[in-house]
């Protein structure tokens, strides 16, 4: 008896059941569906976590994503629109230039789409960012000391007296933002701090031996307004010889190399940020030794090529920096370096860059500042 009196509530609960999800089918629906409600805010977030688009307006419909935004290069369209067809849930994108209309809406909230069927919200960030990814001002690709995680092989063509041929040449830094802001329309500011070690080790000792190391550390402040960029930046260095190599080089003279130097860099993108210009210099000052000469200028010019495999995320790039040094008698040193950069097309945060280099003038390796140095070499550079 209990048994059939199971079955009956049972059978009585699955009809209820049917009969709820038929009339739920039958009723009007009040609400966008859920799949554009979270494709319209997720494809809010990247825009603005990756582009800064300000404003933009992002509408859904059946998975049909359509961006409208103005001042959109045909650099950042392209990569707009292929970070976006990487998003699950994206059937198509459309990316509309121009200046959006107003949406009565708050930044980020999903609303049901004015003017037809889906979901509509609006993308723009606030005007300021704590600890963002992302940085203002693009690393310079053949500054032998721009902060950032290397690894090269260097053969030595000339290396003064220390003639050295085979050379493992290492940095671990990173420029990290602390603080962003964007106001309107005066451009975007950043305040952060780069910190770096650079290190160099003799490949043809028994025990790979440490021959330099540098130490860098130091704030910088980072401009943007459309395709110009600049920084201001006040850093420390310092150089150290490895005990290994000063207990094999009995004879060789240490110099107790440290200063600060402040600088300033302004760089300018050209053809869609294809080609890129740049040019500043810096002033040393609480030198070690107290006679080193203060004034250098650096200058140098870039090219990014068009994406090469636009699934995969390798773009061309090739670049030369040039500097002058008073100490130097403004002596030209010049480091080129060209190859491929590796990006990952839906977040295009982290880079990898594969290049061939070469360098010819004063040793970049602080207690070697008076040699004049030449080598070619291969390695690797990590960005985030």
């Amino acid at each position: 008896m209990l048994a059939a009196m199971r079955q009956r509530l049972a059978f009585a609960a699955a009809v209820l059941v049917a009969v709820n999800l038929w009339a739920a089918s039958e009723a009007p629906s009040t609400t966008p569906p859920p799949d554009d409600r979270f494709l319209a805010g997720y494809v809010a977030a990247v825009i603005e976590r990756d582009f800064r688009l300000a404003p933009a307006i992002v509408s859904v419909d059946r998975g049909v994503v359509r961006v409208t935004a103005k001042d959109l290069g045909a650099a950042d369209r392209q990569r707009l629109l292929t970070s976006l067809q990487q998003i699950r849930g994206v059937i198509r994108v459309e990316i509309v230039e121009g200046q959006p209309a107003s949406n009565p809406a708050p930044a980020n909230e999903v609303t049901p789409n004015p003017s037809g069927p889906g979901v509509e919200t609006k993308a723009q960030p606030r005007s300021w960012t704590l600890f963002s990814s992302t940085s203002f001002f693009q690393p310079l690709v053949a500054d032998p000391r721009w902060p950032n995680f290397s690894a090269a092989y260097d053969r030595y063509l000339t290396s003064g007296p220390q003639k050295l041929k085979d050379v493992g040449s290492v940095s671990f830094g990173e420029s990290l933002s602390l603080f962003q802001t964007a106001p309107k329309p005066a451009g975007q500011f950043e305040l952060g701090i780069q910190a770096a070690v650079f290190a160099i080790f003799n490949l043809n000792a028994d025990s790979k031996d440490l021959i330099n190391a540098d130490y860098f550390v130091g704030p910088i402040a980072e401009y943007r307004n459309g395709d110009f960029s600049g920084f201001l930046r006040v850093y420390h260095q310092s150089s150290h010889l490895g005990d290994e190599f000063l207990l094999n080089h009995p004879g060789i003279k240490r110099v107790n190399l440290s200063y600060e130097e402040v600088d300033a860099i302004a760089s300018y993108d050209l053809f869609d940020k294809t080609l890129r210009v740049y040019g500043g210099g810096g002033y040393l000052f609480d030198t070690d030794p107290t006679n080193l000469k203060h004034l250098a200028v650096q200058y140098g010019i870039e090219y990014r090529g068009p994406r090469i495999f636009p699934s995969f995320g390798m773009i061309p790039l090739a670049a030369i920096d040039l500097q002058n040094r008073e100490q130097n008698e403004w002596s030209l040193d010049l480091s080129a370096r060209a190859g491929v950069q590796f990006e990952d097309p839906a977040t295009l945060s982290r880079q990898v860059q594969l290049l061939v280099e070469y360098y010819n003038g004063h040793s970049p390796n602080g207690q070697f500042f008076t040699e004049r140095v030449q080598f070619i070499g291969l390695g690797l550079h990590f960005y985030p």
